[in-house]
């Protein structure tokens, strides 16, 4: 099961990172990302009931590409920022134990 899930969100948002402290970050990050991406199809099952197809096939459509095309791009995004943010103290601290 864990496997599965590990695939998914590799998938999904990106390899886990090495780093125990960006492993946190992106677990976290994940979580908080995959609860609008596991509600997104009652969503749009409610926005066709409610609204009927027309509004489910334009907010709906749109809700959902937002959800899982443009929040994982946002999330390895983030995910970037914070290698290069990481690697880049980590490299001040490697230069202060130099000196």
């Amino acid at each position: 099961m864990k496997s599965l899930f590990l695939t998914f969100f590799t998938k999904l948002y990106g390899p886990v990172p090495e780093n125990s402290s960006l492993r946190l970050y992106y677990w976290i990050t994940a979580g908080i990302f995959f609860v609008p991406l596991f509600l997104s199809p009652f969503f749009f099952i409610s926005y066709f009931l409610q609204g009927g197809p027309e509004y489910a096939f334009t907010y709906g459509l749109l809700m959902l590409a937002v959800v899982w095309i443009f929040m994982p791009i946002f999330f390895r995004l983030i995910m970037r920022m914070n290698r290069f943010l990481y690697k880049s103290t980590e490299d001040n601290v490697d230069k202060r134990k130099d000196k």
